[in-house]
């Protein structure tokens, strides 16, 4: 609810807000880390900082395989931090863990730009290297909701659109996945015969295909792009304005609640891909400095959009951040059970299959209390049984299967979202179950 009532409120970052302001979200609770590029010469390598850098254990390279640097949007985390996603250098889409294990591609083509998954994990909007008018949309529950959405240039005019916009480069969601927010290049020819040429961010009603603008027509020498919602509120945003002829870029953040926008901090003429932290309580951002790319950051005060002091420096050689924390795991999904199953659950456990989302094949691994009769299964979201990874008696401790996105006809299985569930009899004859959730990715 909280960006379609913003839009409501304020008529698009504009006039009086008539609807009660949406409160924060709690943070994710866990382990915070910062997702970067590497910027020293010839290595852009995926790398994860700690947000307090004590000693070299603080920096971890995640892999060698080199990232997409032309683009503000090459990273994307789950989120909840269990899988991050990012763009090659051949342009193809990668998964990893944050732990550097279950490294694959995940897309047939290498066609990609600049990525962004939903905070449910159901919608992946993406743009391709081509740098076409066009966002794709892939459903990873239902991919037949899978769309391209033609770009246009939002207008004051009711049902009047420009397609000007050339393609679009920064995204990010929403947090229910219904908006995305996005930046977009356009190219319009004055009657002079010179060509202008302009960023402005846009916000889209996925399901309706409706860009709205999120500010009014700026001066002609005026870019705003590179916009990311907070993490805990999606009433605030924060992104950059820049004049590229005066050679002057700022950090900005934005209220689309109360209709307020506000300049955090100027940042010479670099170009600064600001991200908040998880609780919002600071941004992160790149500024080039002696010719090196440095990573700085800034605390904010609790309106989220002015700073509480200037930004200090950070990490230097690194660019692109993404501020995300790997959550703690929850309880797994148990039925309520009576007596001494209570004091089996301990031990009886069916952990994340890894990797996940996966193309072709997975792994699930799986412990039992005791030795007996168990039976591994795989589901798909209509509740009729795709595969069984195991069946039969079982021995007591850890076990690990694959499952190769085959079906019971050894067809393979159709992209999408399934549950797979471990099932057992309890000590005293009940049955227990535990379900978790994994998405095949073709």
């Amino acid at each position: 609810q909280g960006v379609a009532a913003a839009f409501d409120a304020v008529g698009v970052l504009a006039g009086e807000p008539v609807a009660e302001a949406p409160v924060d979200r709690v943070p994710v609770v866990g382990e915070e880390w910062i997702a970067v590029v590497n910027a020293e010469q010839n290595d852009n390598s995926l790398v994860l900082v700690q947000p307090k850098i004590d000693s070299a254990d603080d920096i971890v390279q995640l892999t060698a395989t080199q990232v997409f640097t032309r683009t503000n949007n090459p990273i994307s985390v789950s989120a909840d931090g269990a899988m991050i996603f990012f763009i090659d250098a051949d342009n193809f889409i990668r998964s990893i863990r944050p732990d550097g294990s279950d490294e694959q591609v995940v897309s047939q083509r290498g066609d990609w730009a600049s990525i962004a998954l939903s905070p449910d994990g159901r919608r992946l909007v993406a743009t391709t290297s081509f740098r076409d008018s066009t966002l794709f949309i892939f459903d990873l529950q239902d991919p037949d909701l899978s769309k391209a959405v033609q770009l246009y240039n939002p207008t004051t005019q009711q049902d009047v659109r420009s397609y000007v916009t050339r393609f679009a480069d920064a995204l990010d969601w929403d947090h229910e996945g219904k908006f995305v927010l996005f930046d977009a290049f356009n190219t319009v020819a004055a009657d002079s015969g010179v060509t202008i040429e302009f960023w402005r961010i846009n916000m889209l009603d996925v399901d309706n295909e409706l860009i709205l603008p999120v500010f009014p027509a700026q001066p002609p020498e005026i870019n705003i792009g590179n916009p990311s919602f907070a993490q805990t509120n999606d009433n605030f945003f924060t992104f950059e304005r820049v004049d590229f002829d005066a050679g002057i870029s700022e950090i900005w953040a934005a209220d689309l609640f109360n209709g307020t926008a506000n300049v955090v901090e100027p940042n010479g003429d670099s170009i600064g891909h600001p991200r908040y932290s998880p609780d919002d309580s600071e941004l992160v951002f790149q500024r080039r400095v002696g010719g090196v790319e440095t990573l700085r950051r800034i605390r904010l005060r609790d309106d989220k959009i002015r700073a509480a002091s200037p930004s200090t420096p950070y990490a230097s050689g690194a660019q692109l951040p993404v501020w995300f924390t790997i959550g703690e795991e929850a309880p797994p999904e148990v039925p309520t059970s009576i007596g001494e199953e209570a004091q089996v659950l301990g031990s009886f456990a069916l952990h994340p299959n890894a990797p996940n989302p996966f193309n072709p094949a997975t792994v699930v691994r799986f412990s039992l209390p005791r030795a007996g009769a168990a039976k591994l299964t795989v589901y798909n979201l209509l509740g009729q049984e795709v595969a069984v990874l195991a069946a039969g008696p079982q021995a007591v401790g850890e076990h690990a299967v694959r499952w190769d996105g085959r079906d019971l006809r050894g067809r393979p299985a159709a992209s999408g979202v399934y549950f797979y569930r471990l099932q057992m009899l309890g000590a005293g004859g009940q049955p227990v179950v535990l379900t978790r959730k994994m998405t095949l990715l073709r």
